[in-house]
C-alpha cells in the first residue's frame, strides 16, 4: 500500500515538472534587433577601450558571470578574471574594472590572496582609480602616485596606464 502511494505521488510530481517545462521560443525580431544594438554597443565601448588603452573585450573571452548590472569576464575559461562591467538599471556600462594578476600568491592579517592590479574606469566622470593587492614594495612603489589610498581618482589615463604597463611588465596578462 505505502509503495503504491510512493508510487503515486512520483509520477504525479514527474507530470507536474513535465507541465511547468517551458518549451524553447524562436527569438523575436525584437530579441534579434536587441542583440544587434547590444554587439554594435559593445564594439563601440571597444573603440573607447583601445582609446583609453583599457582591454577591450576579445571575441575569445569567456562571460563567466553575469548578475544584474554586473557583467564579469575572463580572458582564458580556467584563467583569472579580467575585467567587470558595470550597468546602470537600463543596461548602459557606466564603469568597469580592469584586473591584472601577476600570478603571486602571498598570505597576509586577511587571509591568502594573489597579487594583482585594478585599474577601475568611470566613464561620466572621465576618472581613473587604480588599487593595488600585493606585498612586492617594488610594484607598489612604481604606482604609489595613483594608488586609490593615497591620491583617489585621476583624470591623467596616460599616466596611470603607463605606470601600469611598467610594473607589470612580464606578467601573463599584462596590458600590450
Amino acid at each position: 500500500m505505502k509503495s503504491s502511494r510512493l508510487l503515486f505521488w512520483l509520477c504525479i510530481n514527474i507530470f507536474v515538472i513535465g507541465c511547468n517545462r517551458e518549451t524553447p521560443k524562436a527569438s523575436s525580431a525584437s530579441q534579434i534587433q536587441n542583440n544587434t544594438t547590444n554587439e554594435s554597443v559593445e564594439n563601440a565601448l571597444n573603440l573607447q577601450r583601445t582609446e583609453l588603452a583599457l582591454r577591450p573585450i576579445g571575441k575569445s573571452w569567456v562571460l563567466y558571470r553575469s548578475e544584474p548590472g554586473q557583467d564579469d569576464w575572463k580572458i582564458r575559461g580556467d584563467g583569472f578574471p579580467a575585467k567587470s562591467v558595470f550597468k546602470d538599471a537600463a543596461g548602459k556600462t557606466v564603469s568597469e574594472e580592469d584586473y591584472y594578476y601577476s600570478g603571486a600568491e602571498f598570505t597576509d592579517s586577511e587571509g591568502h590572496d594573489w597579487e594583482r592590479i585594478t585599474v577601475h574606469f568611470d566613464y561620466g566622470s572621465k576618472e581613473m582609480i587604480l588599487s593595488y593587492t600585493g606585498t612586492n614594495k617594488t610594484t607598489e612603489a612604481t604606482l604609489s602616485k595613483f594608488l586609490m589610498t593615497l591620491h583617489g581618482p585621476t583624470t591623467n589615463i596616460t599616466g596611470v596606464i603607463g605606470l601600469v604597463k611598467a610594473a607589470t611588465a612580464g606578467w601573463p596578462d599584462a596590458p600590450k
